[in-house]
């Protein structure tokens, strides 16, 4: 018993900094991180049959990354058919564009969107809901489940 508390006290403080440094990383990535590639910019609605993404992703192509993505998540999501602008990336040059689907004003604000989605997924995904989401609203959070992820 006394050697499991003297393990305790010789714990090493550059272990504890990298384990901290890790989860600190590991929650931006989650938080920021967008999906590129892969079928994420297809509608779930659109699929035919799942024979034709087995067999691309066997052959290499439909490959999804997780990318950081400057300036792209300080926009708001909007319906898709309001948003301004969309992700274009290239997978081929590995070059990704942000590119406008519409004219915006000198001084209006730029959307983006995520998607079809109703508020239970928005708010899982990406921590918010909309005021009026005609994919659907609701998304109910109890105080047990608020007060643990506070």
């Amino acid at each position: 018993e006394e050697e499991e508390d003297e393990e305790e006290e010789d714990e090493d403080p550059d272990v504890d900094e990298a384990q901290r440094m890790y989860l600190h990383a590991t929650a931006l990535v989650a938080g920021f991180s967008f999906t590129l590639g892969g079928d994420d910019d297809e509608d779930d609605d659109d699929e035919e049959d799942g024979g034709e993404e087995e067999e691309e992703e066997e052959q290499g192509e439909g490959v999804s990354t997780q990318a950081m993505v400057p300036f792209w998540d300080m926009l708001n999501h909007v319906e898709p058919a309001a948003a301004s602008v969309r992700l274009n990336h290239d997978e081929t040059t590995g070059m990704l564009q942000m590119v406008a689907v519409r004219a915006v004003a000198r001084g209006h604000e730029v959307f983006n969107t995520y998607g079809k989605l109703g508020d239970a997924e928005l708010l899982r995904r990406y921590g918010f809901v909309m005021r009026r989401n005609p994919h659907g609203g609701g998304a109910e959070v109890g105080v047990r489940e608020l007060m643990a992820a506070a």
